[in-house]
């Protein structure tokens, strides 16, 4: 019954916006086929559709697995978001996994349809995205429809988290063909597995402003894949987070001056910079951050002059997270509070930084600011005792400041 009753929706109801056929449990994949596809199969009926729920339903995704969502602003600004998740499917190809019968049995099938014919579409998410892209422009039979221009002018503004473990090769590829299809994308997240040619790839979208590298320990090198592309979209990034191998703190400085949000998780810092230029002596490196993370992997070192050059210049940083730092000391902090008092600062969390005492952090309770949140973890030199005075001294202030000690 539902079968019929979703085609005629999908049918006489074009201009649908929002179904929840949740908990209907003849609900089943040719229902939603017929819903979105009609019998034809040849475009989508309800193209306006941005959310459909179909949580607890006999589709063979479970939960709620295709998902159309919007999200409205006062500006009426809108976020249209496509997921396909991968847990729970019954039933696997060569290609992924299933979702309709016939031509519709994968989701790389139906990522390609979304990209031909959902052109409001702005964030796709999904593992399989870059192959659904490359196959779109491979295939004859999308190829030979008149809809492949128009996906070449794709709203798309995000791709990620994507992933081509083990297909080295593709991966470039498909990130050419991603980039000559979504023009707008300005966000790329990258998860576990990337290459120097494949960053190289990502310098062709053109409006790039946020970069994540995340788990990004093999496969790519500071000199021939990060740098390269800082060189040629480091000036417009407002966002970068890296989890890579090395880094090189000037480099970033330098190629990137308006970073505003800045990661870094790295296994080693380069000794000597690769920035070959001459920067003037007035020089303020990170002037604009607001946030910053900085964790050390397992015996890695920064050195004082790039903490130094992280921390001094930001009057407008919110939030700092330092972990593992073991070449933060008190010193360091006090020549950094001198420069910086960080006066807009909400958010302040040290984590296994074993070479600093209370006396590096006493300067952020007793000077004005804007803390919030005061995080100290597995400090060794900070004890229980000065937890206890910290937090007297907070509500003699009487402040709104959370103090977590652990």
């Amino acid at each position: 019954m539902f079968l019929q009753v979703l085609h005629v929706v999908g049918h006489y109801c074009h201009n649908l916006v929002e179904l929840h056929v949740n908990h209907c449990n003849e609900v089943r994949d040719g229902g939603v086929r017929n819903l979105l596809f009609g019998t034809t199969e040849a475009a989508v009926q309800c193209p306006d559709l941005v959310k459909l729920d179909l949580e607890a339903t006999k589709v063979t995704v479970a939960s709620v697995q295709v998902r159309i969502c919007i999200k409205n602003t006062q500006t009426n600004a809108t976020e249209h978001r496509l997921l396909t998740e991968s847990s729970g499917l019954h039933e696997s190809g060569p290609n992924g996994l299933k979702i309709f019968s016939r031509r519709f049995s994968n989701v790389v099938f139906f990522l390609q349809l979304a990209l031909l014919s959902l052109p409001k579409l702005q964030v796709l998410e999904s593992d399989l995205l870059l192959e659904a892209m490359n196959n779109l422009h491979e295939d004859e039979f999308f190829r030979l429809d008149e809809q492949v221009e128009r996906a070449k002018q794709h709203r798309l503004t995000r791709l990620g988290p994507m992933s081509l473990a083990g297909d080295v090769e593709k991966l470039g590829q498909s990130l050419s063909v991603a980039a000559a299809y979504c023009p707008n994308v300005n966000e790329v997240v990258m998860y576990s597995y990337a290459n120097d040619e494949s960053l190289l790839t990502v310098s062709r979208f053109e409006r790039l402003r946020s970069m994540s590298l995340l788990q990004c320990f093999e496969g790519i090198s500071l000199e021939s894949g990060i740098l390269p592309l800082l060189q040629i979209r480091g000036p417009q990034l407002h966002t970068l987070v890296m989890e890579v191998p090395e880094i090189d703190v000037p480099a970033l400085a330098y190629f990137c001056p308006n970073v505003r949000k800045l990661g870094l998780e790295f296994q080693s810092c380069s000794s000597e910079t690769h920035l070959a230029v001459k920067v003037a002596k007035n020089w303020k490196p990170f002037s604009h951050m607001q946030w910053l993370r900085v964790a050390y992997q397992q015996g890695a070192s920064v050195g004082q002059s790039d903490l130094l050059m992280l921390l001094s210049h930001s009057p407008d940083l919110r939030y700092l997270h330092l972990n593992k730092l073991n070449d933060l000391t008190n010193e360091i902090m006090a020549t950094v509070l001198e420069a910086n008092p960080m006066e807009n600062l909400e958010n302040l969390t040290l984590q296994d930084c074993h070479h600093i005492t209370v006396d590096a952090v006493w300067p952020f309770l007793l000077t004005e600011n804007e803390l919030r949140t005061l995080e100290l973890e597995n400090c060794a030199e900070i004890t229980l005792r000065d937890a206890t005075q910290m937090r007297r001294e907070i509500a003699n202030q009487k402040s709104d400041l959370e103090l977590k000690w652990t």
